[in-house]
């Protein structure tokens, strides 16, 4: 989350507006685009929610996994971490996730699963 005067400043444009869930349990909803940002030497485009004026500014969970990078609560810093590599599903084990994830997020996924397998087995 970056100020909003900041994003505008820099010319980063509004692709979507999304809505957050907040501590306090209100849903917001903020506008959202994406910039190039650099960390150590390194640049990556990274999503950007467009905050209040004189807010916080705030690294999210997306440009840290980007640039590989976790937070040390401890000493308060951040700290390189190695990348992630997720093993390769089969469908089987793909639809089991699937389903899972159909309880919280609708019946989408699980039938896509269900039509890549279909599409497979003929």
């Amino acid at each position: 989350m970056i100020p909003r005067p900041i994003l505008e400043r820099l010319e980063v444009p509004v692709l979507e507006s999304w809505p957050y869930s907040l501590a306090d349990d209100r849903v917001v909803e903020y506008d959202i685009g994406q910039t190039s940002m650099r960390i150590n030497g390194s640049s990556r485009i990274v999503p950007v929610v467009f905050g209040e004026a004189g807010g916080p500014v705030l690294l999210g969970a997306t440009a840290l996994e980007l640039f590989h990078l976790a937070v040390d609560p401890v000493r308060k810093r951040l700290m390189p971490v190695p990348g992630l590599l997720m093993k390769k599903l089969s469908l089987e084990e793909a639809d089991r996730c699937l389903k899972s994830l159909a309880l919280t997020t609708g019946d989408e996924a699980t039938n896509w699963v269900r039509e890549m397998r279909d599409a497979r087995q003929t």
